[in-house]
Parts: structure tokens; sequence; C-alpha cells
């Protein structure tokens, strides 16, 4: 079975749909939608993937702008995988976070979205009410559910599997959380800023950035100054820019990387989860989401089929992490893990354009992947 290059968000519908609400365990209630393959007709019951959202106010769809995307007409992978799996012979799940009102997504104000419900922990018990909804649902067949995690939504599948495994016939595993958040959010504050000064902004590779170098490289990427002007140490200076002296910058106005832009990133970094000008519904999430745990900690135990897909140049959750918690699970004695590894496709499984990661849309590849997998657990 092959899949056509993915069409641009705008241009996917899916043909058979219907409303679903579900009701959280603290009385909230979640809009979603069931999509079921063209033709289903009633009593019939198909194999179902509910699918659990990465971080962020994410909408059913997972729809993300051009901006974030990195792509024009922006992405909406889960709505990609949905018309996927349904062409396939699977229902599909899909809800609207918490806070989250509709496609766009529509967001409840920040002020509106506080407290212990919008850490991890509050979205595990979400998911784990949309999963005994899906359940009960007369097109969904029980004996045959899975949870499709993304990021953050590979933390929740993992919890869940681990502690509820009769409701999970498998899972599938994207962008797989495998390291500690603390460990996580590092990678993507520190170290991988790191590595793009060196791979985009050091354009004589001398392992110094100056300033010329950096707003060159600013303005082909399209990027204002001004954004990261606290990350990078920048300082204003008439209409251009100097690097602040905490820096060191040499006679020349030059940084060195590996030691001064490494120290300031390190220093921003060291109060985890307390980051400067982080509102403090943000500490609370990371602080949850570093008790909560990984992947590596959180499913070793469950023994049912676990598929997970890796983009090898994920620039949010390293493919290291990934590798780590497959042999934690293989340890624990499951013999039906597998992880596959794409070269040149990055967290949403899409690839990279101009040396920068996108967010989607998903190529072919591993949506023929995950659906063979889908096709080959359902038929045992």
């Amino acid at each position: 079975m092959t899949t056509p290059p993915p069409p641009p968000a705008a241009q996917i519908t899916l043909q058979n749909t219907q409303p679903l609400t579900f009701k959280t365990a603290d009385g909230a209630v979640l809009s979603g939608e069931l999509s079921l393959p063209v033709g289903a007709k009633p009593g019939q019951r198909f194999p179902t993937v509910v699918l659990l959202h990465g971080s962020g106010p994410n909408d059913l769809n997972e729809t993300l702008p051009a901006q974030v995307a990195g792509v024009p007409g922006g992405s909406a992978v889960f709505l990609q995988l949905a018309q996927q799996l349904n062409s396939q012979g699977f229902a599909v799940v899909r809800f609207n976070k918490r806070g989250v009102l509709g496609v766009g997504p529509q967001v409840l104000p920040a002020a509106q979205r506080m407290g212990a419900a919008f850490t991890v922990s509050g979205y595990l018990k979400d998911a784990l009410s949309v999963l005994n909804h899906t359940r009960t649902l007369s097109a969904v067949n029980p004996a045959q559910v899975y949870l499709l995690g993304h990021s953050e939504g590979t933390m929740l599948a993992a919890s869940l599997a681990r502690q509820h495994p009769q409701l999970v016939r498998g899972l599938v595993l994207i962008g797989t959380v495998g390291h500690s958040f603390r460990d996580t959010l590092h990678f993507q504050l520190v170290d991988r800023p790191l590595a793009q000064l060196h791979q985009l902004f050091d354009t004589d590779r001398d392992g110094f950035l100056t300033i010329p170098e950096l707003l060159d490289t600013f303005k082909k990427l399209g990027i204002p100054p001004a954004s990261q002007a606290d990350g990078l140490g920048l300082v204003p200076k008439g209409d251009s820019w100097v690097f602040a002296p905490s820096l060191n910058p040499d006679a020349q106005g030059r940084v060195n990387i590996d030691r001064d832009l490494k120290a300031h990133l390190e220093a921003l970094f060291a109060p985890f989860p307390n980051l400067p000008g982080l509102p403090a519904q943000e500490v609370l999430y990371l602080s949850d989401a570093e008790k909560f745990g990984s992947v590596t900690t959180l499913l070793p135990g469950y023994q049912g089929p676990v598929l997970m897909l890796h983009g090898e140049l994920d620039a949010q959750t390293v493919l290291d992490g990934a590798r780590k918690a497959l042999q934690a699970v293989q340890a624990s004695g499951n013999t039906q893990a597998k992880l596959i590894v794409y070269p040149g496709l990055g967290h949403s499984l899409a690839p990279m354009k101009g040396g920068i990661p996108t967010l989607g849309p998903m190529e072919a590849r591993p949506l023929n992947d995950l659906t063979d997998w889908l096709k080959q657990v359902s038929a045992k």
C-alpha cells in the first residue's frame, strides 16, 4: 500500500464524521469528532485509533499556522492521520484539548487556562475519559482500540497503556519523549541553539559569532533580531545590536560560541522550572511534566504492541531518547516493540526546509508504515 504526497491541510476533508463530546473526571466537557471509513454501515464496528496531541493548546486537527509549521498554508497532522487511517479501514477519534474551543485553534484566554487541570497530569485524566468513552461508541470495536501519541501525547499514551493495559490494543508513538522533561527542554533551549549557531550562523566556521553573521542570517531566515535578543545576549546600540559585556566579546566584537554563549544559555536554563520570564502556569506545567516521567520510565511493563516512529532530525525530542525508551521497554520483556527512524525528517515526520525544521505535513513513508503496522496487529 502506498500513499501519494500529502496535500495541504486546507485540501483535506473527511467524508464520514460524527461530532463527539467527552465529559471529564472533573465535569469539564471536551468536543471532538469520530471519523469513519467511507461506506461504513450501521452496526459495523471498526478498529479505532485515538489521537493524543503534543504540548500546547492543540485543536483536534493539531492545526499549526504557517509561521509555526514552517510551510505555506500551515499543517494539520492529525487531520492528515485521520484521512489516512479512515482510508485503510480504521475509525479515528480526535478531540480538542482542554481549553480549546474549536479548530484554529480557538483557545480560551490564558486566565481561564490555569491550574493543575492544564498540566500533563491533568491531560492524562482527560485522555482516560476520552478513551473510556471511545470504547462505548457503537462503531468502535472495544477490543481494537489503539492510542497514537505525538510528543507530549507519547507520555500520556505510555502512562495509559501501563496503567490500563486492558483498555489498549497497542500504541503508536511519534516523537517519543524518552528523556526527562528537564533534559528534553535543555536540548531545546541550550543544545539545539548552540548547534544551530554553528551550522547556520557561524558562516566562516571559526567558532566565533559576530554581529554581521547574526544579522545576515536573521535576514535570510526572516527572523526579527529582537525576538532572539535575550537568548543571545544582544543589546541595542543605535540602529543595530552588540553583544552584552557579560558575553566577553573580544576586541573584534566576537563571542566564543562554545564558551561564552554556552555559558549564557546554561545560566538562563539553570533555574528550571523557574525559567526567566515564564508565567506561573508554565512553571507549574514544567514542574509537573518533570515529575510525570518519560516514556522510558512510564512504559516498561506494558507487554502490548508498540510502534515508535522518529525523525532522525527531530529538533524537539531527540532520537536518542526514543532509542533509550525502546531499550527500556524491551528490557522489561516486551517483544512487540519496534522503532523506525526516518532520515531527513523532524518532529512531525516532515522534512527540513532550508536547514530549518518543519512541523508537517507528515511524509508518506511514516503514514504507510504506521498504517501497515496497525493492519498487521489488528489482523492477529
